[in-house]
């Protein structure tokens, strides 16, 4: 019989909410709660899904550390009245942020436009390997990329003339963000689109 062995894990409340959002529904399964209080949330994780949770963590501990943009919440909003979105990396398994986030603003009035190399359509929707090959005037560009790959998808970007760019949660890379911001690109990073639209709306 297999045995789990489990190993403790203590987080302060700063990321507590993510973590119930993310993983409320499988916390039996994944682990048990030792202890809980206002500040603190301590946990046993199952061996078996240790790296998960330990990448899963520190992506969460990134965007909470990782400093935002200093766009005021009227100017994020004014973002939300342009419509065409061309989503870099969007994905489609329907667990990841790169699919539930984009499909979440279809829903909401929002024309998405994936972007992804590895398919030819995302949502029922035709999917473009470049932002280059989109055939229609992009207003956003909406990015779910890790920070070090981030430069060459600005720069082709700037070539297409968005008004924003739109780094997701956890995504940040002030020397390819003001390529786009030297040009007149307004740059948003380390910000959800879905978050920060229930956020607003």
């Amino acid at each position: 019989m297999f045995e789990q062995t489990v190993k403790p894990l203590t987080f302060n409340s700063c990321i507590l909410s993510h973590f119930v959002n993310f993983l409320g529904p499988y916390l039996i399964e994944l682990s048990t709660i030792t202890s809980f209080d206002s500040d603190s949330i301590h946990i046993d994780i199952n061996s078996t899904y240790e790296s998960f949770l330990d990448k899963l963590l520190r992506g969460m501990i990134l965007s909470n550390y990782m400093e935002s943009d200093q766009h005021t919440d009227e100017q994020i909003k004014k973002f939300y009245l342009m419509k065409n979105i061309a989503v870099v990396g969007m994905s489609k398994n329907p667990e990841k942020a790169a699919h539930y986030v984009p499909k979440y603003l279809s829903e909401n009035g929002f024309n998405i436009v994936p972007v992804n190399p590895t398919t030819t359509e995302i949502l029922g929707t035709k999917c473009y390997s470049t932002l280059l090959d989109i055939p229609i005037k992009i207003d956003i560009v909406d990015v779910f990329r890790p920070s070090d790959q981030v430069k060459p998808v600005i720069e082709e970007a700037i070539k297409i003339k968005p008004k924003v760019i739109w780094l997701q949660e956890g995504i940040h890379n002030p020397e390819a963000e003001s390529l786009a911001q030297n040009v007149g690109i307004e740059v948003v990073f380390n910000r959800c689109m879905l978050a920060e639209h229930q956020r607003l709306f």
